[in-house]
């Protein structure tokens, strides 16, 4: 007999309630539709390009720079100031917690859905799910973006085909 789900995630189960405590009910729900994408790659590449905080300021540089002089939601680039943790069997996290601004910073602020998640969890978890801002990745193919709300779903084809499959998510009762 393996090890238990919970032994398996180890410190990476913090994280994933971070993302369901995030929800009034607890639950998360998979919004209609899915955002399919493939590429002429390992699938490791996904991996390595979720869980670092280097490369979007150079690999975006483009997007970045037309964003800002269009008068886009401005905010500082992304990878500046994040911290990405190991937690050994594969998992990982990015955490941008207090590190960027504009339009990254989407941590509700409604009366009505702090209050309720204050009731649910007590007033300092509460404020910690609000402002907890992380990528995490469970090893070896799943990963939650808290904050923009989805997760995807890495699948290998082959040694150099990878399809991505990500889901927008809904959190339950808010």
């Amino acid at each position: 007999l393996g090890e238990s789900l919970e032994e398996y995630l180890g410190k990476a189960k913090y994280y994933i309630d971070l993302v369901l405590d995030a929800a009034p009910e607890g639950e998360i729900e998979v919004q209609s539709g899915v955002q399919k994408y493939s590429y002429p790659g390992n699938w490791k590449l996904q991996i390595e390009n979720w869980v670092d905080g280097y490369h979007p300021p150079y690999t975006h540089e483009t997007a970045f720079t037309i964003r800002d002089r269009k008068g886009g939601r401005g905010g500082s680039r992304e990878g500046s100031g994040a911290t990405a943790r190991s937690f050994g069997r594969g998992h990982a996290v990015l955490d941008y917690t207090g590190t960027r601004t504009g339009w990254c910073t989407v941590a509700p602020t409604y009366e009505g859905y702090v209050m309720t998640l204050t009731e649910r969890l007590g007033p300092e978890r509460a404020q910690e799910v609000l402002r907890r801002d992380v990528q995490l990745l469970v090893f070896p193919n799943l990963f939650f973006y808290k904050h923009m709300q989805h997760y995807r779903v890495v699948r290998p084809v082959a040694v150099d085909r990878t399809e991505v499959h990500a889901y927008p998510f809904r959190l339950r009762g808010a």
